[in-house]
């Protein structure tokens, strides 16, 4: 009987590290990991770039986009703001209203979100990397896109 509770004893220190180690994992992952946010597939679609003239006879160019999104199985619901290379907001904002049951076999969807811009001088490509998800709780996250798109 001695030695069954010597036994044990060790067992008691072991829970002590796995203990300690678990508490920490809510700090480890505070500020990455979001419970409920949409994870998304996007694409670019109807991309267009054509010219008018103004009144004064000036050339003004014109570019339109439509950004569609997929929101993949067991992602929640929230909005998707799109981000550039160098991380500036796009102003495009996609709100994904619910969330998609993860025994879906395809992606939900989709969600879009159109833009038109109209400058005098031609515009570069812009390419988008990220997008920040906001969850319906409020939480935010950045995320790399699976494939960057290029809009104009």
């Amino acid at each position: 009987m001695a030695d069954g509770r010597k036994g044990m004893k060790g067992l008691r220190w072991l829970w002590l590290p796995a203990v300690l180690g678990l508490s920490a994992c809510g700090n480890l992952f505070a500020d990455r990991v979001i419970f409920g946010g949409p994870t998304i597939l996007a694409e670019v679609r109807d991309s267009k770039i054509g010219s008018q003239e103004d009144e004064s006879g000036n050339i003004i160019y014109i570019y339109s986009y439509t950004i569609q999104v997929y929101a993949l199985p067991g992602s929640g619901a929230g909005t998707v703001s799109f981000l550039d290379q160098d991380g500036k907001e796009l102003g495009l904002q996609v709100l994904i209203p619910q969330s998609c049951p993860l025994t879906e076999a395809d992606p939900c969807g989709p969600f879009q979100v159109s833009k038109e811009k109209e400058s005098p001088n031609p515009l570069s490509p812009i390419t988008v990397t990220q997008y920040r998800m906001v969850s319906a709780n409020g939480q935010s996250k950045v995320v790399p896109l699976a494939s960057p798109l290029t809009v104009y």
